[in-house]
């Protein structure tokens, strides 16, 4: 079983334990529980630092951005939005297209994005 869904060209986003099995060739796996936390802490710069990251994986080098985290719900959901948005996506579409993505990964119910200070962070000017 896999747990990748691709929200965009060359950008994906996973859940940690599924996340090695079937990698599209070429990827780069981003760890972003390794940077963020899911509360209600400012991680501002350290989202927008991962996403600039697989910005350049995904757009200039490339390859394929693997964005994991524990669950592939928060942490690097919030850091594929915010990609979107660096590229020109504006703030609630690139929420949609997330949230879209990632709709029933692994048989969950309940989608991306559910952390409120995240999609706060994302839509705030």
């Amino acid at each position: 079983m896999t747990d990748i869904s691709e929200v965009a060209p060359h950008l994906y986003v996973a859940s940690r334990f599924y996340a090695l099995e079937n990698l599209p060739r070429h990827s780069v796996v981003i760890d972003c529980s390794a940077s963020l936390t899911d509360d209600d802490k400012p991680q501002n710069e350290a989202i927008e630092l991962l996403a600039r990251t697989a910005l350049t994986v995904s757009r200039f080098a490339g390859g394929n951005a693997v964005l994991i985290c524990e669950a592939g719900r928060n942490r690097s959901a919030v850091v594929a939005a915010k990609a979107l948005m660096l590229s020109g996506m504006p703030s609630e579409e690139a929420i949609k297209v997330v949230r879209a993505a990632r709709e029933g990964a692994l048989g969950r119910s309940g989608g991306a994005l559910t952390n409120a200070s995240f999609v706060e962070y994302l839509i705030s000017p």
